[in-house]
């Protein structure tokens, strides 16, 4: 074989079968090809709250805007079993539901503290962090954002479910522009715990209301508690007057919120 006919011979690339079978199957958009759905995101049994104002006016929200280093009080509840106390992380960035965002984005704890002790289900505890501690002493021109979250530990300091949607504070000069979250175009573009605010296209944090025995989410869902009653933005577990129960349901000796044998239908 001459020169030219060695030129006029096509190549072939040849590839070592263990590199073809170590290429990972691509889902499209998270899907698996089996089931055709995504993972469901983790849920949360324990809320945490933030104060704001005092007295009267006292209000207790998921996110808040401070414009001095100031003491904070905060509130928490979980329906968890077995949860005797509890750790709470001030951190720079909010956690995501996706790995990959994860990895990205991840937080830098700021500062962190330990709970000595656990609400009763259906009740709340309160404590406070100073944050004075670590924030800038002059306010910042440019809006700092801190996220505070709760995680629920037993006995033996083991983390019990899942840690607390994070409160969200922004900290800025009084003369400052607050800053966006960021920019959405549905529920899937924003953290966990947040939904996407079509009229502003921005994520916000998702704020539950009580409603009688309801629990509105801002995000337009809704949760029947029957037969229990709604409080604090969630459905009670527990009872302790025929107050904490859905009508026509009585408490019982058990704290069990019943219907008693000539209401049922």
């Amino acid at each position: 074989m001459n020169a030219k006919e060695m030129l006029s011979v096509p190549f072939i690339t040849l590839i070592p079968i263990s590199l073809l079978l170590s290429v990972p199957t691509v889902w499209s958009q998270g899907k698996r090809p089996q089931d055709g759905s995504t993972s469901p995101l983790p849920v949360t049994k324990t809320k945490l709250e933030v104060r704001e104002f005092s007295k009267e006016f006292e209000q207790w929200r998921k996110s808040l805007t401070i414009t001095t280093p100031e003491r904070l009080t905060f509130r928490w509840m979980t329906d968890e079993a077995s949860v005797a106390l509890a750790t709470w992380t001030v951190t720079n960035k909010p956690t995501s539901s996706s790995s990959v965002a994860a990895a990205a984005l991840a937080p830098k704890v700021i500062r962190s503290g330990n709970l000595r002790k656990a609400p009763a289900k259906g009740h709340v505890d309160m404590f406070d962090i100073d944050f004075a501690q670590f924030a800038p002493k002059k306010p910042p021109q440019t809006p700092r954002t801190y996220w505070v979250f709760i995680t629920p530990k037993n006995m033996l300091g083991q983390t019990v479910g899942k840690s607390s949607v994070p409160v969200k504070i922004v900290y800025h000069a009084s003369n400052a522009q607050p800053i966006k979250l960021g920019e959405c175009f549905k529920n899937s573009d924003c953290y966990t715990g947040y939904f996407c605010n079509l009229n502003l296209n921005e994520c916000r944090v998702i704020a539950y209301q009580c409603d009688a025995q309801f629990v509105r989410g801002s995000d337009g869902n809704k949760f029947d508690c029957t037969p229990y009653m709604c409080q604090a933005g969630q459905c009670l577990k527990t009872c302790a007057s025929v107050d904490d129960c859905a009508p026509p349901a009585v408490c019982n000796q058990e704290g069990k919120c019943v219907y008693l044998p000539d209401q049922r239908e």
